[in-house]
């Protein structure tokens, strides 16, 4: 049961609402709220918009298209050496591409309205046009051989790669860097020029201080006389074995160009008055025969006075036409220089390739020839002939031994 004191204020919001509702009726007004329709064009110009900002933040281009200056879509993007003439009007249309004019480029895919300007080489820094500038890449300027970049930048000065004279190249000059020397004792490395000066104008420099010291300290060792004298004795000692060494090859030298003989004996051993031994005669030593008798023949009749004593003596030991004699000296004398050997005896080329083809054993063919010198020499066939001519081929040892095979036959 409601309260007392509420009972009264019940009634009147009753009756004011009966009030209300008969006046509404009276006026022909409906007093409850009825929503205006919106129009539908409205509403759809409305979230036309809504939804064209939405796509406008979710627009993403695939690779090889750009998004349109509008935002609205993509377009595919123009090849390198072409620039954006025209954009697509949508997704479905080409974009209108053009090709660069001559003096610009454009290196790679893009959606650029216009192509960039080609560089161009500096000749006051000592630029050269390495390959000129075409569409699709921009001018590259390099140096002359020889040279390297001074720095990675365009604007780069050409230089000239260091020499390093008075020192060796330890690594050789590249592209962006000079040569890097190595300076050889008694030089240091003056940095900024990269080239080697000599330690005695060092100066006390902290730069070359380091490098010279040492050189210092080993050239002048600190005034010792003990060290000077050793260094002394030392440059002495290599002088006179050097003098030495020169003066043993000098006379060898001179003993082979004199004499033409298996024995160079020393001036004091020569006796050049005196008679040869009979024992020299026996065994048919050829001694000192004069080099400009190299190409010549024993004279027959040469006179006493004309030749040395032991070959006045010596000249009459006539080669036998005895077999085992030829064989004797066939077998002396190696096969590879046989042709060279009958040659300087005065056998003709002819004659040489006719025995050979008449007798295809090689030692039968060497004991024909030799038999036909002999002929033809007749009595300048001597044993002198032969020795002097092994000793001329520098094979005196071949001549020593066909006159101790020659003395043991019977």
């Amino acid at each position: 049961m409601a309260p007392l004191g509420l009972f009264p204020v019940l009634v009147a919001a009753v009756n004011l609402n009966l009030i209300q509702t008969e006046s509404g009726g009276a006026l022909g007004v409906s007093l409850n709220p009825v929503t205006k329709p919106i129009p539908a064009a409205v509403v759809d110009k409305d979230a036309f918009l809504h939804s064209s900002s939405k796509q406008k933040r979710e627009v993403d281009c695939k690779i090889g298209h750009y998004l349109h200056p509008n935002k609205t879509h993509c377009c595919l993007r123009c090849h390198k050496g072409t620039f954006v003439a025209q954009h697509c009007l949508d997704p479905e249309k080409a974009t209108k591409c053009s090709v660069c004019s001559e003096g610009s480029f454009i290196d790679e895919d893009n959606s650029s309205e216009q192509c960039r300007g080609c560089r161009r080489c500096r000749p006051t820094f000592g630029q050269i046009e390495i390959s000129k500038c075409t569409s699709e890449h921009d001018t590259v300027c390099g140096c002359g051989s020889d040279q390297y970049q001074s720095s990675h930048s365009d604007e780069f000065m050409c230089k000239n790669c260091s020499a390093c004279l008075n020192g060796r190249i330890k690594l050789a000059c590249t592209k962006f860097r000079d040569t890097i020397c190595e300076c050889r004792s008694g030089y240091f490395l003056q940095k900024d020029e990269n080239k080697c000066y000599p330690c005695s104008s060092c100066n006390e420099k902290e730069e070359c201080k380091m490098d010279c010291d040492f050189f210092v300290k080993v050239i002048k060792p600190e005034n010792n006389p003990h060290q000077a004298l050793l260094l002394t004795i030392i440059v002495i000692l290599i002088v006179t074995v050097g003098v030495l060494l020169l003066v043993n090859i000098l006379r060898k030298r001179s003993c082979q160009k004199r004499f033409s003989s298996t024995f160079c004996p020393f001036a004091s051993n020569l006796q050049p008055t005196s008679e040869p031994s009979p024992e020299v005669v026996e065994k048919g030593k050829c001694t000192f025969l004069e080099q400009n008798q190299t190409d010549n023949l024993l004279p027959l009749k040469a006179t006493p006075a004309d030749l040395p004593d032991c070959v006045r003596v010596a000249g009459e030991t006539q080669i036998s036409d005895r077999p085992e004699v030829l064989y004797a000296v066939v077998d002396q004398v190696p096969l590879t220089r046989w042709n060279e050997f009958v040659r300087r005896l005065g056998l003709n080329e002819i004659s040489i390739e006719r025995i050979y083809a008449e007798h295809r054993h090689i030692r039968e063919a060497q004991y024909v020839m030799l038999r036909q010198w002999r002929q033809q020499a007749g009595h300048g066939a001597t044993v002198e002939r032969i020795c002097y001519v092994l000793n001329q081929m520098e094979m005196s040892g071949c001549s020593e031994t066909i006159q101790e095979v020659l003395s043991n036959l019977p």
